[in-house]
């Protein structure tokens, strides 16, 4: 009977979970919000630094997000362009107030050379608003830095 019982959990239980994620979609939707973080990073002279570490940090919450502090990872591009590219890891990012942005040189002379640290802070905007309550509207957040070479 025992037996019986677990057999009847492990075959219902996985059905009734994705039965009811997707009745969640269709009759409540999903709270959701686009945000991105944008910039670019240059040296001295103005010059795009390819291959810098951007580390992105929620610093604070906005009482609209319950969940853990979140970071993501960007890199720059030849060009020293950062953007993250829309997912559910960055929404969460549209619930702070301000983001924390960390720039690291990570490949020494690689790139142009090796360059000093910048940590700055900055605030999340809304830039669109949302339509109702599921969605919430866009945010964007993010600064054009100037490192220094060490």
């Amino acid at each position: 009977m025992k037996e019986l019982l677990i057999r009847f959990i492990k075959s219902v239980l996985p059905l009734m979970g994705v039965a009811m994620f997707h009745s969640c979609l269709e009759m409540y939707g999903c709270p959701h919000a686009d945000f991105e973080a944008k910039g670019v990073v240059t040296d001295e002279t103005g010059k795009g630094i390819k291959g810098i570490r951007v580390m992105l940090t929620e610093e604070t919450p906005n009482g609209n997000y319950s969940g853990k502090p979140y970071t993501d990872t960007l890199w720059t591009n030849e060009n020293g362009v950062y953007q993250t590219t829309p997912s559910y890891k960055t929404e969460e990012f549209a619930y702070s107030s301000s983001v924390k942005l960390k720039f690291e040189d990570v490949d020494g002379e690689e790139n142009g050379g090796e360059f000093q640290k910048v940590e700055i802070e900055v605030p999340v905007f809304k830039v669109k608003e949302g339509d109702g309550d599921w969605y919430h509207g866009a945010y964007e957040a993010g600064a054009n830095v100037t490192m220094n070479k060490e």
